[in-house]
């Protein structure tokens, strides 16, 4: 599935200037991001990952699910849970995987996060401040039909 011309940095300034947020409200502009991006790039879920103070594991920040239309956060995934997973991410790889039940990268993850949630398809973009990994941008296809994304997304 080829995804529309887009400009992402354009999109999520007029989900910001839109919005008038205090600086207090992180998780409303963190719902609108998501809900933006969820259907630019025709996926049902969309996630924000930081890293936890030890670089052990990942905390959800922002998860947003377009099938329940639901918010969440707060959500832990331990590299000792899946540390193949965190190599590709501290190697600043960005995973695209298809299918992620059959990929070396993401089959750790399947029965405590890919499965309960449905997802068969991803795009995780490793976030870095000042060459430091902090956190993953997640990009989730779920259901049955496989998403392929591309490099150019």
């Amino acid at each position: 599935m080829a995804c529309p011309e887009i400009n992402l940095l354009e999109e999520l300034d007029s989900v910001s200037s839109i919005h008038q947020l205090n600086r207090d409200d992180i998780d409303a502009l963190m719902l609108a991001c998501a809900q933006k991006a969820s259907q630019l790039f025709e996926i049902e879920r969309v996630n924000a990952w930081l890293l936890n103070k030890n670089n052990d594991a990942i905390i959800s920040i922002g998860e947003y699910d377009t099938r329940t239309k639901k918010f969440n956060k707060n959500t832990i995934i331990p590299s000792k849970d899946c540390p193949n997973y965190f190599k590709s991410i501290i190697k600043n790889r960005i995973i695209l995987v298809e299918n992620v039940y059959i990929n070396s990268v993401t089959s750790e993850l399947t029965d405590n996060y890919l499965r309960p949630n449905n997802i068969i398809s991803l795009m995780d973009i490793p976030l870095r401040m000042n060459g430091e990994l902090i956190g993953v941008l997640c990009l989730e296809k779920t259901g049955d039909a496989e998403r392929v994304f591309s490099k150019d997304e």
